[in-house]
């Protein structure tokens, strides 16, 4: 195999090794250097300086596909394909400052010249072997390596009336000037991945659906927006996220930048902090360029539910970015707060069943619960930011909610919920749809959505807004 490995704490890293080693002077050069060491103890050094950038990353058929001292070493971690690039010491501090770099490509015409454009990225490293260093200097036994972000531009000639590059599809380097326009650049139009899933995604409740084999997402980015924006679609469901105007997914003053559209509804929240749109982006990307198809063991299933809180003013609605606006025509907006539901609860949702939430709000032995049952459903795939598995799945339901009372000590205090809570349902006679719509015709109802979270969450209902709780998929 032609392929370097280098592991670190975070990821496993494949190399084409032609690239920038020759294994055979490697193991003279080491067997070399074994003999002179006997003087002074060790091997004479030199380090080279290596950007590692990021093309692709392997799901469970292609890591099948590797030598098995690399499946056993990587079985934890993610793999990533990259392609290496061998800079100075100068190129290399620049890279780290967060500078973009400049590498000239060796295929060029007398019109058309590229060059690749790399931003610091991704996983970092520094691996040890023995090898010549291609860039001079002798024998390197230290390798310097960073992960990147690396791009292909065009570097126009100054030859008016000459067509130069044109139709192959490059950005114009001249253009890159910062991180924000190198991913303009690297961050494809649209992308479109497809998953082998056994289990159909979207379901009508207390209705069997015939089982999916093939399903396709489409990942769609827009930079003609000054507001950059990312979109998901995954059959009826869109997830939209945006960016300000000067680059940042995430600032004290940008809100509602995040749509989840199930059904008719267009649930909107802010971008968690510690949720980046450009890694969902790259991932995507990445897992594509790898894998045809991807299948269930390349998943971790996540649900939840999503919570409305409220409808958005008319200032919010107003501000919200264009490609939000386009998915929402004749839709309504509203608010949301994200509760977790088990795997258990999830196959009762999709199978019509009422399903109960735990609140705060008690008098006495006495409690209020939620009940909520499903309206309509539908799934998201983003990619998972550890481990070796590709992908997070997301299960999203449309629910209908109900608030009742519960009664713990009914042996003791039979009328705790009739004296405390009379205004409310008993939860114990919600057994079924049709009496949960009974409850529902003498309470105040909510429309709420689930989705996947990672945290837990109670819910409390009452008769005035409560505040938002956002939570990160």
């Amino acid at each position: 195999s032609q392929m370097l490995m280098l592991k670190t704490g975070q990821s496993c890293q494949l190399a084409d090794i032609s690239a920038h080693i020759d294994v055979s002077a490697t193991a003279e050069e080491v067997e070399r250097k074994k003999k002179m060491s006997g003087r002074d103890g060790e091997f004479l050094k030199d380090t080279s300086f290596v950007l590692k950038a990021r093309e692709s990353r392997y799901g469970s058929g292609r890591r099948a596909e590797l030598l098995r001292p690399v499946q056993n070493l990587c079985k934890n971690v993610p793999l990533l394909k990259t392609k290496d690039f061998v800079v100075t010491e100068t190129e290399f501090e620049k890279f780290g400052r967060g500078e973009v770099v400049f590498l000239e490509n060796s295929r060029n015409t007398r019109l058309c010249r590229t060059e690749t454009s790399c931003i610091s990225v991704g996983p970092t490293a520094c691996g040890s072997g023995g090898w010549v260093n291609p860039a001079g200097g002798g024998l390197s036994f230290n390798e310097v390596t960073d992960g990147s972000i690396c791009v292909t531009c065009n570097v126009f000639n100054d030859i008016p009336g000459t067509p130069q590059c044109q139709d192959n599809g490059l950005c114009s380097c001249k253009d890159i000037v910062n991180g924000t326009t190198l991913l303009n650049c690297k961050i494809e139009t649209t992308t479109t991945t497809t998953h082998n899933h056994t289990k159909p995604c979207i379901q009508q409740p207390g209705l069997r659906m015939q089982e999916t084999s093939v399903v396709s997402q489409s990942m769609l980015y827009n930079k003609n927006e000054i507001a950059r924006s990312i979109t998901i679609i995954s059959g009826d469901l869109f997830v939209v996220m945006h960016a300000d105007m000067n680059g940042y997914w995430h600032n004290g003053s940008l809100e509602n930048n995040r749509l989840m559209k199930v059904g008719n509804d267009c649930f909107i929240s802010t971008i968690p902090e510690d949720v980046s749109p450009v890694d969902i982006a790259l991932g995507i990307q990445e897992i594509h360029a790898a894998n045809d198809v991807t299948t269930e063991d390349d998943e971790l299933d996540q649900y939840g539910i999503i919570h409305d809180v409220g409808p958005l003013t008319e200032a919010e609605q107003n501000a919200l970015h264009p490609d939000i606006k386009s998915q929402c025509v004749d839709s309504n907006y509203k608010k949301i707060r994200e509760i977790p539901v088990d795997k258990v609860q999830n196959e009762d949702l999709n199978e019509g069943k009422i399903v109960f939430f735990n609140v705060k709000a008690s008098r006495g032995a006495c409690k209020l619960q939620t009940a909520v049952t499903s309206q309509a459903s539908g799934c998201w795939r983003w990619p998972n930011p550890d481990g070796a598995t590709l992908w997070v799945h997301q299960i999203v339901h449309s629910v209908t909610s109900v608030t009742c009372c519960t009664n713990p000590l009914p042996a003791i205090l039979p009328n705790c919920c009739q004296n405390t809570f009379p205004q409310y349902c008993q939860c114990k006679d919600i057994v079924d749809a049709e009496a949960f719509k009974e409850c529902a015709n003498t309470s105040t109802t909510t429309t709420t959505t689930t989705t996947t979270t990672t945290t837990t969450t109670t819910t409390t209902t009452t008769t005035t807004t409560p505040a938002t709780t956002t939570t990160t998929p």
